[in-house]
């Protein structure tokens, strides 16, 4: 099958429409499997969407992986499940399911491997070896701990292991004993970020994170010209994100000047090398068309090749005081 390039405005039909060709397909060719790869942070929304969309809200043979999912499954098929079961003495199997909780209908699991005799499941990781730190001392990294024990909250797991192959150092593996109250608040958090975001349609406290600007996009795209609404309860925080930008501002500019100074000892030479550091500056070509050029010479053919994107400047100036 061709590469197909699906691409439109925020919420022009793109997902819906590869959410429909993808059902379509498995349903056409139960023996072939087939995968749809989304940032981690949407593997269940992906998941859900998949299942309600689907003949008798079952998929079979379609799998929502994230980036990270897909890399493990890379490293699956060159003998990482044999590497858990020589390390552990556990035997695991394929789970071949996207499982439900019983009693809450948006609880929804993807799980790596269940554990043949154990009432528990696999969660396998990957790691590079400067995150190796993270898993000292028998630590867990928090996310994925809780991760697991959404897992054993959806399933009825009793327990459930981790293991994480830290690229070009080590094996690890750990097993987490199912904790109730940890499961009862996980529940309670995402029973209540369902009901009062989800199906409330509203978005969740902003976080800082990429994420957060996106829905902050989808929500917000466009803003009213001319509509201005007084500023309250925001002074303080204004303060704070003006200390932060004229930190970044001097941080930036001795980022800078390392940057030179450095420039200025390598001259022409393209890296340079020590016992803990590589610097490489490297001449660089690029083509770039010229717009004005283009729009001046050919401007039908400008026209045609012109997109469009609408977002939005966000700016903070302090007022003038009168």
């Amino acid at each position: 099958m061709a590469l197909q390039l699906i691409y439109g405005n925020s919420g022009s039909g793109k997902s819906t429409y590869i959410y429909e060709k993808v059902i379509q397909m498995a349903q056409a060719d139960r023996r072939r499997n087939f995968y749809v790869i989304v940032p981690e942070q949407f593997t269940m929304q992906a998941q859900r969407e998949l299942v309600q969309r689907s003949q008798n809200h079952v998929i079979v043979n379609i799998d929502v992986v994230s980036f990270e999912r897909l890399a493990y499954r890379i490293f699956d098929e060159l003998g990482i499940q044999n590497t858990v079961m020589e390390e552990t003495g556990k035997k695991v199997r394929r789970a071949n399911a996207i499982y439900g909780h019983p009693d809450h209908d948006f609880m929804m699991a993807n799980v790596d491997r269940l554990v043949v005799g154990e009432n528990a499941g696999l969660e396998c990781k990957t790691a590079s070896a400067y995150s190796a730190d993270k898993w000292k001392d028998g630590h867990i990294p928090e996310s994925y701990e809780i991760q697991c024990h959404h897992y054993m909250a959806v399933t009825g797991a009793d327990a459930w292991y981790i293991a994480c192959v830290v690229l070009g150092k080590e094996f690890i593996w750990r097993k987490i004993e199912r904790d109730e109250e940890t499961i009862q608040m996980l529940i309670d958090i995402e029973s209540d970020f369902w009901q009062n975001n989800v199906k409330a349609d509203k978005m969740p406290a902003p976080d800082g994170s990429k994420a957060a600007e996106e829905l902050l996009q989808k929500y917000y795209g466009s803003s009213e010209p001319e509509k201005m609404i007084p500023l309250v309860d925001f002074d303080e925080k204004l303060e704070r994100h003006a200390e932060i930008s004229d930190l970044q501002d001097k941080l930036e500019k001795e980022k800078k000047q390392i940057e030179q100074e450095i420039k200025v000892y390598m001259e022409d030479a393209e890296m340079a090398v020590s016992d803990l550091y590589r610097v490489t500056w490297k001449s660089v070509t690029a083509n770039r068309v010229d717009s004005k050029q283009l729009k001046a010479d050919f401007p039908e053919i400008y026209k045609q090749v012109l997109k469009q994107s609408e977002s939005r400047r966000f700016t903070v100036k302090r007022a003038e005081r009168a």
